[in-house]
C-alpha cells in the first residue's frame, strides 16, 4: 500500500477516499477514516497556530 503516499495533502485525501471505496462495500469504514483525518488535520492546525503565536510573542520581547 505504498502507491497513495504523496506530500500534497489534497492528493492524499483523494487517494484515501477512492481506495477505501474500492476496497470496502460498507461506508462505515470510510466514514471513520474521514473523521480520523479531520481530527488529525485539526490537531496539526492547532499546533501550527501555537507555534506561530509563540514566535509572535518572542518577537515583541
Amino acid at each position: 500500500m505504498q502507491e497513495g503516499k504523496t506530500t500534497n495533502p489534497l492528493n492524499s485525501k483523494i487517494g484515501i477516499k477512492t481506495r477505501i471505496r474500492l476496497k470496502t462495500k460498507t461506508g462505515t469504514f470510510s466514514l471513520a477514516l474521514n473523521n480520523l483525518r479531520k481530527i488529525a488535520i485539526n490537531k496539526i492546525n492547532e499546533t501550527i497556530a501555537k507555534e506561530k503565536a509563540k514566535k509572535r510573542h518572542s518577537r515583541k520581547t
